[in-house]
Order: structure tokens, then sequence, then C-alpha cells
């Protein structure tokens, strides 16, 4: 159930979020992890499970928050456990301590949750317990002596570095004297952060998807590299110099592509699916 996450070279990169057909038809064929949200991503998710894909489920409490929709719990236990047999975990409906939301309170909430839906799900074992930064670190604590093994870390996607290194080793310190645990980052794609805190087994982030929206594509070298006609842009290929603009072509003919393909946004975004993925692949510890 979970070799996917514990055999990728010790750390697991799930995609989140969705683009086009053609690079979600990609990653399927690739066999990419997928993490996909109820609440955004719902019949993206039920088309995979008709393909036979595993999918990691998001709860998406946190869009739902923000978009302060009103979301049966009874509901999305009764669609896991329609499709249980399709997802490789899913998150319990938490309660997340964004804006002015007490993160005590929240902390309470997600825990009930968790309960509730332990008791209510076909698989139980799947159920993944969320603890947040900003949380008392007794809620951590409580749910490893309760035996929890299937753990996700959120709310560090917009906090500084020295935010989720403070936040990190506090986790770390908890969770070393547990065997056997699966821990999950939301939205954490640091290398810096990945290497230093080997507890993290899988992580996620929608960040692969930003560069096409926006006309630019990714290369190591060079970070951002515009492609669309504002030559403004301090990074607009036809601005480069020759070196520059050889390294780019190089990098995209690795991928079937040319700079003259990048003008459409659909190729993009595969083309951003693809070297993510490769990038991933070789990450090492």
């Amino acid at each position: 159930m979970f070799e996917k996450i514990l055999n990728r070279q010790g750390f697991a990169f799930h995609f989140a979020g969705a683009d086009y057909k053609d690079t979600e038809q990609w990653l399927m064929d690739n066999d990419c992890l997928r993490l996909l949200s109820f609440v955004n991503e719902r019949k993206l998710i039920e088309r995979r499970c008709k393909l036979g894909m595993t999918t990691f489920v998001d709860s998406g409490a946190f869009s739902a928050t923000n978009r302060k929709l009103e979301i049966d719990v009874d509901e999305y236990i009764e669609w896991l456990n329609q499709y249980h047999e399709h997802f490789s975990m899913y998150c319990c409906w938490d309660s997340i301590p964004v804006g002015d939301l007490n993160p005590e309170d929240c902390a309470r909430k997600t825990w009930e949750n968790y309960l509730y839906m332990v008791d209510k799900l076909e698989e139980p074992k799947k159920l993944v317990y969320c603890y947040h930064y900003g949380e008392d670190i007794k809620w951590l604590k409580q749910a490893l002596e309760s035996g929890v093994k299937l753990i996700a870390l959120g709310g560090l996607a917009k906090r500084g570095k020295n935010q989720r290194s403070k936040f990190l080793l506090e986790v770390e310190e908890v969770v070393k004297d547990y065997d056997n645990l699966i821990i999950h980052a939301f939205g954490m794609t640091s290398f810096d952060i990945l290497k230093r805190f080997t507890f993290i087994t899988s992580a996620d982030s929608s960040t692969w998807l930003y560069p096409a929206k926006y006309s630019e594509i990714q290369t190591e070298k060079i970070k951002s590299v515009y492609t669309g006609e504002d030559m403004s842009k301090k990074h607009n290929y036809l601005n480069l110099d020759i070196d520059e603009q050889m390294y780019i072509d190089e990098v995209l003919s690795q991928f079937g592509f040319n700079i003259d393909d990048m003008k459409q946004r659909k190729l993009r975004s595969l083309y951003s699916a693809m070297w993510w993925n490769k990038r991933m692949l070789e990450f090492e510890r």
C-alpha cells in the first residue's frame, strides 16, 4: 500500500493540483505520484479511479476554509469508502489555524474529526492525521501515543526558512522515538529542508503549475525563462546571450521540445511536468 512512497529514494514527491488533460495523461503514463483534493479535484480523482490509478487524497479543507464552504464530513467519508481501493492514503478533515482561528480549537477539532473518521472508514489504516504549524506539540505527541502512523504536516508552504526549520526541529525531536512512520509535508519542495529533515518521507507541491501560466519555463541554471513577447522581461529568451539560449535549447530538446513550442501554454505545462519529475527522481539525500 505504501511501497511507492517508501521505495522512492527515501523521499516521494507528489504532484499537487491539476492542469491540462495531456499533462495529466503524461503524469499517469509515467506513474507519477499525485496528491489531489476532494474539494478541488474530485472529478479528476474519480476519473483516475476508473482508470485504475492510485491517488493520495487531500481533504481540501484549506480551500474550503478560505472559500467559506460548508462541507459535510459524512459525505467525504462516504466518498472515501466508495473509492478506497484506489487511494494510497487520505487526509482527515482537518481544521486549519488560518486568519483569526484559534490554533488550540483547530487542533482539537482535527483530532475529533480523525477519531470520528477512524470509526466509519472501510480502511482506517489509510487515514492521515494532520498536524499544523502553530499548534501545540502536545497534539502530535497525543497522536503518536495513540498509535497513529500516518501524519501530514501543514501550514509550511508560506513560512520562511527559519520558521520551517524551527517547526521541523520540534517535530523531529518528537517523532525520532517512533518507528514505521510515514510523514508527509504539504507544499514542500525545498531541497535544503528535505535533505536536512530525513524523517519526511513524502511531500507535495503545486509549484510546478505556475511557470506555464506566466509564459515561463524553468531550468537548473536559469531558474525562470520568459518565453513570451514582452521584451522588458529580464529573462526573456530573446534577450539572453547566445550561450544561454543554446543551453535552454539543449534542455528543451531533452524533453522533445523547442523554444517555439513554449509559446503554447499546453506545451509549457507538459514541459514543466517532465522537468519537475526528472528533478525529483534525481534528488538524493
